[in-house]
């Protein structure tokens, strides 16, 4: 669904050039005057490794070093055979997985100095194409595999790609048996899986009046309950929340409808069950794009309004309030995306204005200062980040 929506937002956007005068060689090597960034001593973040794509015939990625906010980039040919048009991406210990999904349904493997280990398919005969959505590593002999157009989830060993199994979910499919599986969260021996849950008859794919998270056992591989949320249609990467002691879950509803069973959502993960919205669409102003929390007084979100604005808003998820006014906007529907929070308390957003495409990076220490005027630009618009420890 979320495919289908960008590819309509996003065809018209053209190709943009790589400008940045520090490029890596083919090899992802840096060459003389230049430098990657490197692991510190600290647990903290310490770069973030950020897909890009113009969502019609090319990928890439850049590396933005948190600590100059220096961006490195690597040659653009040599990236596009790594990233699709149809990328997300994910770290795992000293692993970066790119996801290349709707048609692409493969994975390309980079280690912590960027250069490409290995790249595997994780296509599907049952389930053509398999639509691969998300990560969930366990070690380096075991993940998780969400695929989106089947109704099993794969068990792989995440560096060679190897399927070892899979966990049959057709359960949580409906009519048509495909339950749209889309995020996951490992939190101590459970897995949490988004299931969607969407009808397909027709040609606007319905929307259930709740979607769910599959309880998974890693240690034994099989479902062990789910959690009916008070949201439907999740979309958003789900994390756990120290601060508020749950999981958090970023919920759509239908595009294009505020309010219609969208929202931030959190679950106790010890008893299975929703504790209802955070804060939902209406309060929110819009149709989710994602989230992140800061502390229990403060999180942001990224929506597109009625009137097809992108804006970042700031909210506090206790009261379920959201601030006046914005954070950082732009005058184009559905191109505020993926947004990451670090360590140091560096918000990261991708902007994919047409005009002007990159990664504002905002100071949430300082005011919610946005440090990048204009964003940080990767040659092609951003869509998915990942940050590095």
């Amino acid at each position: 669904m979320m495919v289908l929506v960008l590819c309509l937002v996003h065809a018209l956007l053209g190709f943009f050039a790589i400008a940045c005068d520090r490029l890596p060689d083919p090899a992802g090597n840096i060459p003389e005057g230049g430098q990657k960034p490197t692991p510190g001593d600290t647990a903290e973040h310490y770069a973030a490794f950020v897909v890009t794509t113009d969502y019609s015939l090319t990928g890439g990625f850049g590396v933005i070093d948190l600590d100059t906010l220096n961006l490195y980039s690597p040659d653009p040919v040599w990236a596009a055979n790594i990233v699709s048009p149809d990328p997300v991406v994910v770290a795992a210990g000293a692993h970066i997985f790119v996801i290349n999904r709707y048609t692409y349904d493969s994975i390309s493997l980079l280690d912590a100095k960027f250069n490409l280990v290995k790249q595997y398919s994780v296509a599907d005969s049952t389930c053509n194409p398999s639509n691969p959505h998300d990560l969930a590593y366990v070690n380096d002999q075991k993940a998780y595999l969400t695929v989106y157009e089947c109704a099993k989830l794969w068990i792989i060993n995440p560096l060679t790609g190897a399927k070892l199994g899979t966990i049959d979910l057709s359960a949580y499919g409906g009519g048509d048996g495909v339950p749209e599986m889309s995020g996951m969260l490992l939190h101590g021996d459970t897995l949490f899986v988004a299931v969607q849950m969407l009808d397909r008859g027709g040609p606007i794919w319905g929307v259930p009046d709740h979607s769910r998270l599959v309880m998974i056992d890693v240690a034994t591989d099989s479902v062990v309950g789910d959690v009916l949320l008070a949201g439907s249609n999740p979309v958003t990467d789900l994390m756990y929340s120290d601060s508020l002691g749950a999981i958090m879950v970023g919920e759509v509803g239908s595009y294009f409808v505020t309010g219609d069973g969208g929202g931030i959502e959190a679950v106790d993960p010890d008893t299975g069950t929703s504790l209802g919205f955070l804060i939902d669409e209406t309060a929110l102003g819009g149709n989710l794009g994602d989230f992140e929390i800061l502390s229990a007084t403060r999180g942001y979100a990224t929506i597109t309004t009625d009137d097809f604005r992108s804006v970042l808003v700031a909210f506090n998820p206790t009261t379920g309030a959201r601030d006046a006014g914005v954070v950082y906007a732009s005058d184009e529907g559905f191109t505020l995306w993926d947004i990451a929070l670090t360590d140091g308390g560096l918000l990261l957003v991708c902007d994919r204005t047409a005009t002007a495409p990159g990664v504002a990076v905002i100071d949430t220490r300082d005011g919610d200062r946005v440090v990048t005027r204009p964003p940080i630009y990767l040659g092609l618009p951003p869509f998915s980040i990942a940050l590095l420890k």
